[in-house]
């Protein structure tokens, strides 16, 4: 048996071209590219970096939620500031567009991408996207974040984020399927619900039903 050439203990069965040898899979995902000086051509390093950051991304949301204001579970960002309204608008009709144009997207997506926006623009890392949905539609945010930034600071604009990233969790899955969220945008996002008194609800087989406020 090959030992693994940084540990000496477990199996080797990755090719480390840094270490020259074979190397564990528990070592390659713990100490790549922190205490192993990894290499370009290495075929595990990009998945090894998005799963540390897939972890990393987790804690930062949660941390986010809980630090940046202790009524951000409560508020609905629409009836905050006009500002606040307008950003979250920016941002949701753009899922809204995109999901009406046939984009291939469902709310798992857009969950990602706000995820990789807030460690980007507010917890500033660097930030690697291997789903060519996700790098797309980054693209696009960048594009928007000039005109955000004329509306609220970033500590202003994270609250935003992690108000659509709660309402996401709120609506989706269950019985609402894998594009609640989406649905909920598609049907509402353009309507006033306070003059209407109410909001249409989506289930995941198209059946449609009016939520009284």
């Amino acid at each position: 048996m090959s030992k693994c050439i940084y540990c000496q203990a477990r199996k080797g069965k990755r090719a480390c071209p840094a270490l020259s040898g074979l190397i564990c899979s528990q070592c390659c995902g713990e100490h790549s590219a922190v205490d192993i000086a990894c290499t370009a051509d290495c075929s595990y390093l990009k998945n090894v970096l998005i799963g540390r950051q897939n972890q990393e991304i987790s804690l930062e949301v949660e941390r986010g939620i809980r630090d940046v204001n202790p009524d951000v579970v409560g508020y609905d960002i629409y009836e905050k500031t006009e500002n606040h309204a307008m950003m979250a608008f920016i941002i949701e009709n753009s899922f809204r567009e995109n999901y009406l144009a046939g984009y291939p997207i469902d709310d798992t997506v857009i969950m990602e991408l706000l995820k990789l926006m807030h460690r980007r623009y507010y917890c500033r890392k660097e930030t690697f996207i291997n789903d060519g949905r996700l790098r797309q539609r980054m693209d696009s945010y960048e594009k928007l974040k000039e005109k955000l930034d004329e509306l609220l600071p970033e500590q202003e604009q994270e609250k935003v984020i992690m108000r659509l990233i709660l309402s996401i969790k709120n609506i989706s899955g269950g019985r609402f399927g894998d594009c609640g969220y989406l649905n909920y945008l598609k049907n509402n996002l353009l309507r006033n619900k306070q003059e209407e008194g109410g909001y249409v609800i989506e289930d995941k087989w198209g059946n449609m039903v009016w939520e009284t406020l």
